[in-house]
């Protein structure tokens, strides 16, 4: 009986907090305004507002201005390699004041078999393979202390063609000098996540390949292109790892006002960036983050309870 109490009572509780990240992170400085459905959203937009709430790993979240096209429950961050090792290998983003760098072991960075060998994947019978799935977008400023930022994630079932899980980071940097004379250094953050094949992704140039790792990262790259308000002049970018888009704020109220930057665009530093992509075929969703912390601490509550108390009826 009470196993079947804490079942509801769970259900419950992941039912109301399914959405949490949209419907409450007002209330933490999120401010997200969401543009469609529950699952997959279409794009939802939120801006941080001077305020924060913490992270899964207990860091405040500081980004400027996030969009994502998922919300399952779960979420990665860049501290922990978004669940896949991602970040790892690259030299953008990772500095005092910017991004955290992913927790490594004592040889400095971890392994393919660090991250994954405590998990015990599920195999599906029909051999399908289950992946996370993110399309994040998340804007930063240079701040006192290093900082987190987070990817919301769901679940797809791959097809037959499709034998690992993967992620992709890109990050780019640029420096803005406003119109009223102010400087800002600026990074943008993309998270990508889902399925693909492995023999294509093979085919393709994606950089540099450690096998240790399972992961190619590209080097640090460097293009031009003038910044507007909405899209930059000269973007997207073609380049010898394909088309790079970054800094779009079409269809937002443009990047003066999401950011809240104090004056128009008048210059900008090239744009450097760089990209790695991380795979995974050990089974399902092994390049996935952890489940919303809320909703972990919630049932880990009242199942705690439950155990511990009789129910009487």
């Amino acid at each position: 009986m009470k196993q079947k109490v804490c079942y509801w009572i769970a259900l419950f509780l992941v039912i109301c907090c399914h959405n949490f990240p949209e419907s409450y992170a007002k209330r933490f400085g999120g401010g997200f305004r969401s543009s469609g459905g529950t699952r997959r959203t279409g794009g939802s937009f939120g801006r941080s507002g001077g305020r924060s709430y913490r992270t899964m790993s207990g860091r405040p979240r500081t980004s400027l201005y996030s969009r994502s096209s998922y919300y399952g429950g779960r979420q990665s961050v860049n501290s922990n390699g978004f669940g896949i090792g991602l970040g790892v290998g690259m030299l953008l983003g990772y500095r005092s004041g910017f991004l955290a760098r992913p927790y490594s072991n004592t040889h400095g960075y971890n392994t393919y078999d660090d991250i994954h060998r405590r998990e015990k994947y599920n195999k599906r019978k029909d051999g399908l393979l289950e992946c996370a799935v993110a399309n994040t977008t998340v804007y930063v400023k240079k701040l006192i202390n290093i900082q987190d930022v987070e990817s919301q994630e769901d679940a797809k079932l791959c097809h037959s063609g499709q034998d690992v899980c993967y992620g992709k980071l890109t990050i780019a940097e640029v420096n803005l000098t406003i119109s009223d004379g102010s400087k800002m250094d600026l990074i943008e953050v993309q998270i990508q996540k889902g399925c693909a094949n492995l023999e294509q992704l093979n085919l393709k140039k994606l950089g540099n390949y450690i096998e240790e790792r399972k992961c190619w990262t590209t080097s640090v790259q460097s293009e031009i292109a003038t910044m507007t308000d909405s899209y930059g002049i000269g973007l997207p970018m073609t380049t010898e790892y394909g088309e790079l888009n970054v800094f779009d704020f079409s269809g937002t109220e443009g990047m003066e006002k999401e950011l809240e930057l104090s004056g128009d665009i008048s210059s900008n530093s090239k744009i450097n960036w760089q990209q790695e992509t991380c795979i995974c075929d050990l089974g399902d969703r092994c390049n996935f983050g952890s489940v919303n912390s809320v909703i972990s601490y919630l049932l880990l509550v009242v199942c705690t309870f439950f155990s511990n108390y009789r129910v009487i009826w």
